[in-house]
């Protein structure tokens, strides 16, 4: 066997016949002894290219490396060094150009990386469509530390740029090298404040890209960390990020007309925790339908992340300490086993569930609103919107006005003593238009409205002093969120006005009706009780036949009746 020092001199060995073996001790002439193994000899020439790794081509003969497992092939074997200073660009592309040829029926080679620590600068390779793209590190499965890190090389442009169908990273740390004085700047962190904004990787493929993260952390990136388009199939598992200040992930949409990718889709995130941000978002994907999230925890954060429009089953989710809410406006969310802490909040302001089949539950409770003090106040519901012409929203507001107890006989129902119910009908016509009518002795003492355009309406009631909680049902004929884009929203409000001339001054039509059709009975505007009977001739119109006793306005009364 022939022993040789580096690989530049591999090149200059001639082997004495076909099938020699020649044992590399190491690529690079220096004392790390890395990227060494054993060649095969050849008498001859190649038509293939020196690839600096793999294949050591001299004058007249060459030197293959003994691959019995291409996993066992790293960057090392192409003149890497891993130490975190030399610069590894040169071995990372020529193993790259190894995985994209070795063979054709192994189309999903990555880019191996022994443990270490690699200086990279940035590869753009977006020009041509590939069919896949991998970055590996080693097999410890631990995402909170991979043996692996890349480090930035403090320039601009994304560290790996690509247009992969599928892309597998794994066992990888990125290392951003970036920081921003988060003291004097208590916001959103911008590109402008951090000393280095240099993305780690971006995939510009669309119209359909597989990306399967796996086992890795970004820590003071002052870029985006995981850029891509029109996802599906894809899965982040052990992301874990630190002191950071762009976007971990922006996952987008390209709006391309073939295939209608307006969004982006099929993406589940879990046993991941996002730590210590202080960006615009960490996780920026609005629009991803089919998305999954489990067992994830987010904190420290000033903006966690937007996931709004979209459509997400979420499980065991905690975020503590965050400035706004995560956003999911707009989206279709179920979620189970939320934790938020230190003062953390979800934005749902358009949520929406739908079950087909039956459903029982316990009780049902909507929003409350609460007067426990001596003062009767006038309370802000919140806005309404009608995207449909005759569109109807009901609001049902149950609440007992005080603790006066249904003893004795009614008299007025006007005062019932007994629970309480207000129902706030409002419709869209021209503009919006609202009437009112209650039950027994309702803790809503008025109601005001008013219009906003022709299309939104806010509401107010004026509750009575202790008359502790109103639940507040609503439900509208107009469209869903499983309808249309456009579709039906309440905004709660439920604050307490201070200042009543910023209220609306319309007061709902004080009107009821309870009929069958050609019968019924009802009340007007003018305190008058209305009655719709068939008409009837007495036989006897002198005499009545008898008497029914009626209480009106607190008194028995008797109305005669006849035959």
């Amino acid at each position: 066997m022939i022993e040789v020092n580096s690989f530049a001199e591999l090149r200059t060995t001639v082997p004495a016949k076909n099938g020699d073996l020649a044992f590399l001790r190491r690529y690079n002439p220096d004392s790390t002894f890395r990227g060494g193994g054993d060649f095969t000899g050849f008498i001859g020439t190649t038509t293939a290219a020196d690839d600096g790794g793999t294949l050591a081509v001299g004058n007249g003969f060459y030197w293959k490396r003994v691959i019995n497992d291409p996993a066992d092939v790293n960057v090392y074997r192409f003149s890497a060094k891993g130490d975190g200073y030399a610069n590894d660009t040169d071995a990372f592309n020529r193993m790259l150009a190894w995985t994209q040829g070795y063979s054709g029926n192994i189309r999903d080679l990555p880019v191996r990386f022994p443990g270490g620590k690699f200086l990279i600068n940035p590869i753009d390779i977006s020009a041509t469509e590939i069919a896949f793209f991998g970055l590996q590190g080693d097999d410890v499965e631990l995402g909170s530390l991979p043996r692996v890190t890349i480090i930035s090389d403090k320039s601009a442009n994304t560290v790996f740029k690509v247009k992969a169908r599928r892309t597998a990273i794994k066992g990888i740390t990125w290392h951003g090298q970036a920081s921003a004085d988060v003291t004097t700047n208590t916001g959103t962190i911008t590109a402008e404040m951090c000393t280095n904004v240099q993305p780690f990787f971006e995939n510009t493929c669309i119209e359909g890209t597989m990306l399967n993260i796996y086992c890795f952390r970004a820590q003071n990136s002052g870029g985006t960390v995981i850029k891509a388009l029109d996802t599906l199939d894809s899965k982040f598992d052990q992301i874990y990020s630190l002191w950071t200040y762009g976007r971990v992930f922006d996952i987008g949409w390209s709006n391309s007309p073939n295939g209608k990718w307006d969004h982006s889709t099929a993406i589940e995130i879990c046993n991941c925790n996002f730590l210590t941000r202080y960006g615009d978002a960490t996780l920026y994907m609005p629009r991803v339908t089919q998305g999954i999230m489990r067992n994830v925890w987010i904190e420290h954060m000033r903006n966690p992340g937007d996931l709004s429009d979209g459509a997400w089953s979420i499980d065991t989710l905690n975020i503590e300490d965050c400035g706004t809410p995560f956003n999911l406006n707009n989206a279709r969310v179920i979620m189970r086993q939320i934790g938020l802490q230190s003062g953390a909040k979800i934005s749902n302001d358009m949520a929406g569930t739908l079950i087909i089949g039956s459903f029982r539950a316990g009780y049902y409770s909507g929003h409350k609103v609460t007067n426990n003090t001596d003062t009767d106040n006038w309370y802000r519901l919140g806005q309404l919107f009608f995207p449909t012409a005759n569109q109807q929203w009901v609001m049902e507001l149950i609440g007992k006005a005080h603790a006066t107890q249904p003893t004795g006989t009614a008299a007025s129902p006007v005062n019932l003593a007994g629970t309480g119910k207000t129902c706030i009908n409002l419709q869209r016509l021209e503009t919006v238009w609202a009437d009112a009518c209650h039950m027994g002795q309702p803790a809503v003492l008025d109601i005001r409205y008013s219009r906003v355009g022709t299309t939104y309406a806010v509401v107010w009631v004026k509750l009575r002093a202790n008359s502790g909680d109103t639940l507040i049902n609503l439900k509208t004929t107009g469209p869903t969120r499983f309808e249309a884009g456009s579709c039906s929203l309440f905004q709660p409000d439920f604050s307490v006005v201070t200042d009543t001339t910023k209220m609306g001054t319309l007061k709902p039509a004080a009107r009821f009706g309870l009929h069958n059709g050609v019968a019924g009975i009802g009340a007007n505007e003018k305190g008058v009780l209305t009655v719709a009977t068939a008409a009837g001739t007495p036989t006897n119109k002198t005499t009545p036949t008898g008497f029914v006793l009626v209480n009106i306005n607190g008194v028995d009364r008797k109305l005669p009746y006849y035959d």
